[in-house]
């Protein structure tokens, strides 16, 4: 039932299945019965677009705050016809809404486009209260994958419809994670080459092998590593100002102390004394004059260690507009933007920062740290029709290991990894590219697809330092500019 409290608060249409199962229970006999508050509660008090709050108070005594579309109206049922009349409060004007129903037993309806295209679906909350009038109850409904509307209809025509407009969200978490046997085990060690400046050698010769080296990293167990531990915690907001129109942003923040990773060579190399288990393989037959060990470097010896703290933090975004065609069907547009604030390693007591540079290098094959990549997606449905076009975007970044670090060629202490670069830009620039997809439905049990990858066939931009200097491009962010354009076509049988 939808019930009304003159004390600041009324019930809302339903309360959380636990809840309803506690109340069920009867008290133990002779003991006073206590009011239970769980469940959502919704502010008698609205401003003038009909925005009040809800308040759910959960079992376990998490209380969260909604900020809700709250419409009351009167409906009828014609055929297959929602009718639903609201009035305006600021002009007094009685507005309609007409929606195709299908009514799916006794206990869901599917809301439809005129095209007979699904839009939404509601459940009933609770047993049928009607046999002549199937729609009488209450119902829900999931929209944005975690919020959860709410519908009544009563015997005497009233409607009332409780739609999320904002809601806050947070979330904690702490875990830790022991180092495997891979990780501790000395009789364990892999090998690879990456390019690095030789901070000893490169401001005295200035040539690209000193400057530019191919260095062997050589990475080993280390039996003496600790647990890492890590702290994350998540505050973000869900809106919905207008029909269709619906938007999630969320901060991320993870601090992770301990990391067990991998040994930077370009930490040892520039602060050999914070690293005491690392090793640093140097010609002894072509020492510079006066430099004691100071030959060719040939490799850098990195056993597995604890950093001293790893954190991370940025947004995400995402819009999502859906528009209604009509018999021409729906139109979506989503865009999906993620911005990294921070990534930082401490290592040996010296803070590294990545953000916007090719590293962490000796982890990440040189696939960098973009500081932006966000999709702009473009979607149209008509019945068995399906198409989709996404533009997808990645931000340039500095090739060099980390922030701070100078990437002017001209520069005799330059950190650039790729030191091919024509002129003074040790840049990898952005990369943007633009994918179709189609697929159609209209048999039964099958499906056709196809999809063109990279359409304008748009060529991965220069990274000579990317995989460790080897291929030239970056092939984690722009793997479909180094293949070109691909087409693909295929058909889907579902068993039934």
């Amino acid at each position: 039932m939808h019930r009304s409290f003159s004390a600041a608060l009324s019930l809302a249409i339903a309360l959380s299945a636990a809840s309803a199962a506690t109340a069920a229970v009867p008290p133990a006999q002779g003991a006073p019965a206590t009011p239970s508050i769980a469940g959502q509660w919704e502010s008698v008090a609205r401003n003038k677009g009909g925005i009040g709050n809800i308040i759910e108070f959960g079992a376990d005594g998490r209380v969260t705050q909604i900020s809700a579309a709250m419409s009351d109206a009167t409906y009828s049922v014609q055929g297959e016809w929602l009718r639903l009349f609201y009035t305006d409060e600021a002009t007094g004007k009685v507005n309609e809404s007409d929606t195709l129903l299908e009514l799916q037993g006794g206990d869901r309806f599917v809301e439809k486009a005129e095209d007979g295209s699904e839009q939404s679906w509601s459940e009933r909350i609770g047993s049928r209260e009607s046999e002549t009038a199937p729609l009488v109850g209450q119902w829900c409904s999931v929209f944005l994958d975690t919020l959860t509307s709410y519908k009544e209809f009563t015997p005497a025509g009233k409607a009332f419809t409780r739609m999320p407009f904002v809601v806050l969200r947070g979330t904690y978490a702490t875990a830790f994670r022991a180092p495997g046997l891979y990780e501790t085990s000395t009789a364990n060690a892999t090998a690879g080459f990456v390019i690095a400046n030789d901070p000893v050698r490169c401001p005295v010769t200035g040539a690209v092998a000193d400057c530019n080296a191919q260095v062997l990293d050589v990475n080993t167990g280390n039996p003496f590593i600790k647990p890492e531990k890590s702290d994350t915690w998540t505050v973000g907001v869900i809106l919905e100002p207008l029909p269709g129109l619906s938007g999630t942003l969320d901060y991320w923040n993870i601090v992770t102390k301990d990391q067990i990773s991998i040994g930077s060579v370009a930490g040892v190399l520039a602060n050999p004394a914070g690293f005491p288990a690392a090793v640093i393989g140097r010609d002894p037959s072509n020492n510079l004059p006066g430099i004691p060990n100071s030959g060719t470097l040939l490799y850098v010896s990195t056993p597995f260690q604890n950093a001293n703290t790893v954190k991370t933090d940025g947004i995400d975004l995402d819009v999502v507009w859906k528009q209604s065609l009509k018999e021409w069907g729906t139109l979506t547009t989503e865009f999906q933007w993620t911005h990294v604030f921070n990534y930082s390693q401490t290592l040996g007591g010296t803070e590294f920062k990545y953000v916007g540079t090719s590293g962490n290098y000796d982890v990440s094959s040189g696939s960098g740290t973009p500081e932006d990549r966000w999709n702009l997606i473009l979607g149209w449905q008509q019945g068995p029709w399906n198409v989709t076009g996404t533009v997808r975007y990645v931000s340039g970044y500095d090739e060099i290991p980390y922030q701070g670090v100078s990437s002017d060629l001209s520069d005799p202490d330059t950190g650039c990894l790729g030191l091919q670069y024509a002129g003074t830009n040790c840049r990898v620039a952005s990369f943007t590219t633009l994918d179709l997809a189609a697929s159609y439905s209209g048999f039964k049990n099958w499906q056709i697809f196809g999809s063109v990858i990279n359409v304008f066939n748009r060529i991965a931009p220069y990274a000579p330092a990317a995989a460790y200097g080897f291929i030239n491009y970056n092939y984690n962010y722009a793997f479909s500019g180094g293949t070109g354009t691909q087409f693909n076509l295929g058909v889907r049988y579902t068993f039934q």
